[in-house]
């Protein structure tokens, strides 16, 4: 009788469990990751370190090698080869949203001018969650290999946007308002108060400035974290006064 099975025609090959990068749930299981219940994105910085490789000549080959392990972390923090990355809280929501005035009548314009903002708090959550991530040092020892796109950095957002986001929802802003009298501009003053100029201050983070009369809007039936657009109205006139503002958001865990 001919020996020809056909299982002898296959080989087995180990496959990196990180490969896929979504959690399957099973009966018994729960999330791999555990994570906060409520998630504050104020004026706080996050620090952490990471194996990181600036490429200056894209075709020398030395260079892309040396920058295939971008976001390794090692088992034990190692400064002398890990460099040291801050995610800005300020920053970040300074870039993430947009101010405009809204359309509006000349006079509304004169006295109580409307202004829309708009927050892309899913970018903002996703980057401060990747900051967190890599702050706890929950990829470390996991090489660019081990991941299906050999992007150590790259996976961990997909990591992310697979499995975390979606164990949030926006809760609530706190938002910031100070007026300044824009008749104040004198020539003994290095700076020049603008009609229609506000600017997002971390320092206006006061009691005395918590505004609590906007008007939060998100239309989350579809998207829990789809764009929050704020309606401001000024209640001083924009003939005489300025506003500079400032917000924090509230995440809460689904």
């Amino acid at each position: 009788m001919k020996e020809n099975l056909i299982l002898k025609n296959f080989v087995t090959e180990k496959v990196n469990g990180t490969f896929n990068l979504l959690e399957e749930e099973t009966f018994f299981g729960s999330k791999v990751m555990e994570i906060e219940d409520d998630v504050n994105i104020n004026d706080t910085s996050v620090q952490y370190f990471q194996y990181f490789y600036t490429i200056t000549d894209p075709n020398n080959s030395a260079q892309t090698n040396a920058a295939k392990n971008n976001g390794y972390q090692f088992s034990a923090l190692n400064q002398f080869v890990e460099d040291f990355f801050l995610l800005d809280c300020v920053q970040l929501k300074l870039n993430n949203h947009t101010i405009i005035k809204a359309q509006q009548t000349e006079i509304d314009e004169k006295n109580n001018t409307k202004w829309n903002i708009i927050l892309d708090i899913k970018t903002i959550l996703r980057e401060y969650l990747f900051s967190k991530i890599k702050e706890r040092r929950t990829f470390k020892s996991i090489k660019y290999n081990n991941f299906l796109n050999s992007d150590i950095n790259r996976s961990i957002y997909n990591y992310i946007e697979l499995n975390v986001l979606d164990r949030f929802q926006f809760d609530s802003i706190d938002f910031f308002v100070k007026y300044t009298d824009i008749k104040n501009n004198t020539v003994y003053s290095n700076t020049t108060l603008k009609q229609f100029d506000p600017k997002f201050r971390s320092d206006i983070e006061l009691l005395e400035y918590k505004n609590n009369n906007v008007n939060v809007k998100i239309d989350n039936f579809i998207d829990p974290l789809s764009n929050v657009k704020i309606d401001y109205f000024q209640t001083k006139p924009s003939t005489d006064y300025k506003f500079d503002y400032y917000f924090n958001i509230h995440f809460v865990k689904i």
